[in-house]
C-alpha cells in the first residue's frame, strides 16, 4: 500500500511561504528567506516570483558574507549565547529558533567556521549589517555545535565569543549524563566506526547511494555495482568515499558489514574501550559551564531531556530563557531533526535520471525538512506515512521527497515544472522510494542493533561517576533543581 498523499494545496502554500519570505527579508534573515522562497518555488514553480526574489537575494546574501574578510564592527552586539556540554540540539535549535518572530540566530555551521578562523569579529560585523543595527526588537544569539570551550577547544573560546555578544545572557544545554554518555558513545561509533548512517555498507542490494534509476522508464532501473561513477553525483564528493572506504578497511568492519549479523563483540575491543572512554569524560557541565559563565552575567542551564513533567518543552525553556514568548508554537515543532531515524533519512538519496538531468531523490521529514539550516533539502510530493512506517516510530508525521536545494535551483524551469507534475515521480514514490527505504532501514537497524548501548553496565557507572562525580556536585550546588530532574543522580553521586 503505497503512502496517502496530503490534501493540501502547494501554490497556497507557495504563496504563503512567499509572504513569510518577505517578511524575514525584512528583518534582516535572508537565509530563511532564501529556503522559504526555494520551497515556495518547488511548491509551484510555474510561479516567476521565488525565482525571481532568489536571484536578487543571492546578490544581498553574497553582499553581506564580503563583510566579514575585512568591515569592523560598530554598534549593537548579540544578547545571547547557546552552548551545550555536547549533544545539546544544536542542530535542532538552529533552525527551529528563527521561525520565533522575535528571535534570530546565526547557523552553527556559520559559527563554527568563524571560530576556526578566529574570525568572530568578522561575523559580528556582519549580522551588524545586516541584522543587528536594524532590527532592535529582535532577541539576537549564537548557537555553538563544535569547539566547545573546555571540552573541544581551549578556554578561550568562551572569551572570544563573550566578546561579540553582550555579555548578559549565557544559556547551557545540558543533559542526564548517563544519557549523554549513550547518546555520544552511539553516535561516535556509527560515525566512526560502523559506515556513518548509509545503507549501502550494511546492505550492499540497496540502490540508495549505489544505483541510478531512470524516472521517464520507472520500472526499469540501471543498476550500479561500484561507486566510482556515483561519485561525481554526490555533494559530498569522491573524497568522502575514499575516506569512509578507508574507514572501513582499516576497521574491518567491511567483510563483517557484508557477511551477517553484527555484535559488538566483532568490533575490536581496544576500539570500543578508548570510544568509551572518551565518552565518559564528556558530561562535565559544571566545568564547561563555569568556563563559560565568567564571561557572562548570568548562566541559565536548560535541561534537554523531553519529558511530560516539565511544564514547557525545550524550545519552550530555550525562549523563556531568551526573554520571548514561550508560548509561541509552529509547525516545524512537532517532530525532531536529532534522532536516528532522521539521520537515515538525509544521508540516504537514490540518484534519479529525469529529462535528462540527474538529481538525488529521499525521504523527509514534511513541514520540516525545508526549514533546516544544517541539512540542505526541499521538500516535494508530501504523504501521510502508513502502517509500515509504524516500525520505525514514523506513523504520526507526514513524510515527503527530499530533494538538494541546490540541485532543485540548477535544473531549468521547465524541467522542475516537469519533474513536479510528473506521474513517474509519484510512481518512483510508491514504487521505488518508499519499498526501498524501508527494507533498507530494517536491515540497517538489524545489522548495527548489536552494537548500540542502551544502558550503562554497573562496572561502566562506577568509572562514570569516578570520573565526573565531583563536577556533577559542584554542577548542583550551583543549580540544584537539577538534582530531581535526572534519574541517575543518586547512582552518580552515591550515599
Amino acid at each position: 500500500m503505497p503512502g496517502r498523499s496530503l490534501s493540501f494545496d502547494p501554490r497556497a502554500r507557495s504563496k504563503s511561504l512567499c509572504a513569510r519570505a518577505e517578511v524575514a527579508i525584512l528583518e534582516g534573515d535572508l537565509e530563511l528567506a532564501q529556503r522559504l522562497l526555494i520551497q515556495a518555488d518547488v511548491d509551484d514553480p510555474r510561479n516567476p516570483y521565488p525565482e525571481e526574489q532568489l536571484r536578487r537575494l543571492d546578490g544581498e546574501i553574497a553582499r553581506f558574507e564580503a563583510l566579514k574578510s575585512g568591515a569592523t564592527p560598530r554598534g549593537r552586539k548579540f544578547d545571547f549565547l547557546y552552548a551545550p556540554t555536547l549533544r545539546g540540539l544544536s542542530t535542532e535549535l538552529s533552525s527551529l529558533l528563527p521561525l520565533h518572530p522575535d528571535v534570530f540566530v546565526v547557523s552553527k555551521q556559520e559559527l563554527d567556521r568563524a571560530i576556526e578562523k578566529r574570525n568572530e569579529s568578522g561575523l559580528l560585523a556582519k549580522y551588524q549589517e545586516q541584522v543587528l543595527n536594524g532590527s532592535e526588537h529582535l532577541k539576537t544569539g549564537l548557537v555553538q555545535h563544535n569547539f566547545i570551550a573546555n571540552q573541544l577547544a581551549g578556554q578561550e573560546v568562551a572569551e572570544r565569543l563573550a566578546s561579540v555578544t553582550t555579555r548578559m545572557l549565557f544559556i547551557h544545554g545540558v543533559r542526564d549524563p548517563v544519557q549523554l554518555v549513550i547518546s555520544s558513545f552511539n553516535l561516535e561509533l556509527i560515525a566512526r566506526y560502523c559506515g556513518t548512517y548509509l545503507f549501502w555498507p550494511a546492505d550492499p542490494k540497496t540502490p540508495f547511494c549505489s544505483a541510478v534509476y531512470v524516472l521517464t522508464d520507472w520500472p526499469k532501473r540501471k543498476r550500479v555495482q561500484t561507486l566510482h561513477r556515483l561519485e561525481t553525483h554526490w555533494r559530498r564528493g569522491p573524497s568522502y568515499y575514499r575516506h569512509m572506504r578507508a574507514i572501513w578497511r582499516d576497521s574491518g568492519l567491511t567483510a563483517k558489514l557484508f557477511s551477517g549479523p553484527l555484535s559488538r563483540s566483532s568490533l575490536d575491543a581496544a576500539r570500543i574501550g578508548r570510544l568509551l572512554d572518551e565518552c565518559l569524560s564528556r558530561p562535565r557541565h559544571f566545568a564547561v559551564g563555569q568556563t563559560y559563565a565568567q564571561h557572562f552575567e548570568s548562566w541559565v542551564p536548560i535541561d534537554l531531556e523531553r519529558s511530560s513533567s516539565v511544564r514547557l518543552p525545550v524550545l519552550g525553556r530555550v525562549f523563556e530563557a531568551i526573554g520571548v514568548d514561550s508560548q509561541f508554537t509552529h509547525e516545524a515543532f512537532r517532530v525532531s531533526e536529532n534522532t536516528q531515524i532522521h539521520h537515515l533519512m538525509v544521508q540516504n538519496w537514490i540518484a534519479v535520471e529525469a529529462f535528462g538531468h540527474t538529481v538525488q531523490l529521499g525521504l523527509g521529514l514534511a513541514g520540516r525538512t525545508m526549514y533546516s539550516n544544517t541539512y540542505p533539502f526541499a521538500e516535494m510530493l508530501s504523504f501521510g506515512p502508513d502502517d509500515r512506517f509504524t516500525r520505525f516510530g514514523l506513523g504520526s508525521h507526514p513524510l515527503c521527497v527530499s530533494i538538494d536545494r541546490d540541485q532543485w535551483r540548477s535544473l531549468p524551469r521547465d524541467i522542475r515544472i516537469r519533474l513536479v507534475e510528473s506521474e513517474e515521480l509519484l510512481k518512483f514514490r510508491d514504487s521505488v522510494l518508499i519499498p526501498a527505504w524501508l527494507e533498507s532501514c530494517a536491515k540497517w537497524k538489524s545489522r548495527m542493533a548489536g552494537y548500540l548501548m542502551r544502558e550503562l553496565e554497573p562496572a561502566t557507572l562506577t568509572r562514570l561517576r569516578a570520573r565526573i562525580g565531583s563536577d556533577l556536585e559542584k554542577f548542583l550546588k550551583r543549580h540544584p533543581k537539577f538534582e530531581h530532574h535526572w534519574r541517575s543522580t543518586d547512582a552518580l553521586l552515591g550515599p
